[in-house]
């Protein structure tokens, strides 16, 4: 009887592990994409800063 509880643990625990891998899985490409969006944005801010400061020189400039 102590076998076959100790195997219904093992069961349990190698399922719990599965399931972590796959949540690390989809953290992983969770946070490429997060990664990839901040790249962007943060190409997309620099690129509008520029924008305003090229307006600024102009306006302080006239």
């Amino acid at each position: 009887m102590l076998g076959v509880r100790v195997l219904g643990r093992n069961a349990i625990l190698k399922d719990v592990v599965v399931g972590l891998n796959e949540t690390v899985g989809r953290l992983d490409t969770n946070l490429a994409t997060l990664q990839s969006n901040f790249a962007e944005n943060q190409k997309s801010t620099n690129a509008a800063l520029e924008r305003l400061e090229a307006i600024l020189i102009k306006l302080m400039d006239s």
